[in-house]
C-alpha cells in the first residue's frame, strides 16, 4: 500500500520512536506524581522515610526515567527532599512549619477578605457550591475519601483567595499545597469535626455575603488555627 500523502502531495512523515516516548512521557510522569503523592499523604511513606526509585519503578510498572522526573516536581511541591547518594527523602511536619502555614494562610486570606469587603468584590460561587459538597461528603474515614474532602477543603479556601485578582498572591498561597495536604491528613476526621468545619464553612460564607470584615477576621483566625493544629 502506498504511504498516505499530505495536501502537497508528499508523504506523510511517520512521528518517530523518540517522539512517540516524549509524547507519553508527560503523562506517565503525572501517572507516577500522582501515585507517590498519594501514598506519601496516606501514610505508606512517614516523614523521614526513603523512597527509592526502583521500587516505585517497580510498583507503577514504568522505566525509572519519569519516577526521576516526578520526584523532581515533588521535590519542587516540597513533599520529598532529594539526598544526593541517599534518595528522596519524605519531608516531616515539625511545629514550626505548622506555626509558618497558620501565619502564612492567615496573612494572605485575611488580606483577600479585607479587600472583598472594601471593594464590595462578588462573592465566588464556587464557595458556597465546595461547601455544599464537602457536607455531603461520603468515605470521609478512608484515605482516598479523606484526599477528597481536603481537596474540596482546599478548592474551598483557594476560592477565596482567588476573588482577589492578583496572580502573585494566588501563586504564592498556593504554594502551601504541600504542607496543607499533610496536615489535612493528619486530622481525624469523625463525625463532630466534620460538623464543626461545616458550621465555620457556613459562618464564614455568611459573613462573606454580608461583607462583614470584623466577625470575618475573627472567625477566619479560629478557623485557620484549629486547622493548623491538626
Amino acid at each position: 500500500m502506498p504511504d498516505a500523502l499530505t495536501t502537497e502531495g508528499l508523504p506523510a512523515r511517520k512521528p518517530r520512536k523518540a517522539e512517540t516516548d516524549q509524547a507519553s512521557a508527560r503523562p506517565t510522569r503525572d501517572r507516577v506524581y500522582d501515585f507517590v503523592r498519594r501514598a506519601i499523604l496516606v501514610g505508606e511513606y512517614p516523614g523521614g522515610t526513603f523512597i527509592e526509585e526502583e521500587e516505585i519503578s517497580g510498583r507503577v510498572g514504568v522505566s525509572r526515567t519519569p519516577v526521576r522526573e516526578a520526584f523532581s516536581r515533588l521535590h519542587g511541591d516540597q513533599y520529598i527532599d532529594l539526598v544526593p547518594r541517599k534518595g528522596a527523602l519524605v519531608r516531616q511536619v515539625n511545629v514550626q512549619e505548622l506555626a509558618g502555614m497558620y501565619q502564612a494562610r492567615l496573612m494572605i486570606e485575611g488580606s483577600v477578605i479585607e479587600l472583598v469587603c472594601r471593594e464590595r468584590i462578588p462573592i465566588s460561587s464556587e464557595i458556597a457550591a465546595t461547601v455544599e459538597k464537602m457536607r455531603n461528603a461520603r468515605d470521609v474515614d478512608t484515605p482516598d475519601g479523606q484526599l477528597a474532602f481536603i481537596g474540596l477543603d482546599w478548592h474551598l479556601h483557594c476560592s477565596i483567595v482567588e476573588m482577589c485578582g492578583n496572580d502573585v498572591i494566588i501563586e504564592m498561597y498556593k504554594s502551601l499545597r504541600s504542607r496543607y495536604d499533610r496536615v489535612g491528613m493528619m486530622v481525624e476526621l469523625n463525625q463532630a469535626h466534620l460538623a464543626k468545619i461545616h458550621r465555620e464553612h457556613v459562618t464564614l460564607l455568611g459573613m462573606l455575603q454580608s461583607y462583614d470584615i470584623e466577625g470575618l477576621r475573627q472567625s477566619l483566625a479560629e478557623h485557620l488555627s484549629v486547622a493548623a493544629r491538626g
